[in-house]
């Protein structure tokens, strides 16, 4: 699901159970587009979308804040898409477990980074 941008919170008792039924959510703010201009986006809207992925054991991405809470919060990213600049609590970027196996077998990605004395 492509919560972006995410412009109410969409955190219901129905929505719930379909979000139960997802591998992956993502969520941001939304950026001026040619016109210039953006709507609003709320922290809290994020967050509650965020708690119901973790609950339910749902990926959840946080892609950017958007325009609106970038000026808000004096970001340096006009489009708040820098994790740097947000609250620890909105840095979240997790994958669906699928990507990862993913990547392990096709990819022969390794998740975890190795540690900079081992030998290869």
């Amino acid at each position: 699901l492509s919560a972006e941008p995410l412009l109410e919170d969409i955190v219901s008792d129905r929505n719930i159970s379909l979000i139960r039924q997802l591998s992956w959510v993502i969520i941001g703010g939304e950026s001026p587009g040619c016109n210039g201009k953006y709507r609003k986006m709320d922290a809290y809207w994020a967050l509650d979308l965020m708690t119901v992925c973790r609950r339910n054991k749902v990926a959840c991405f946080f892609k950017q804040t958007g325009t609106f809470l970038a000026k808000k919060c004096k970001y340096k990213d006009p489009k708040g898409g820098d994790p740097k600049e947000w609250p620890e609590v909105l840095r979240v970027r997790q994958f669906p477990a699928y990507k990862a196996a993913y990547e392990k077998q096709f990819l022969n990605v390794n998740p975890k980074p190795k540690q900079l004395n081992q030998t290869p």
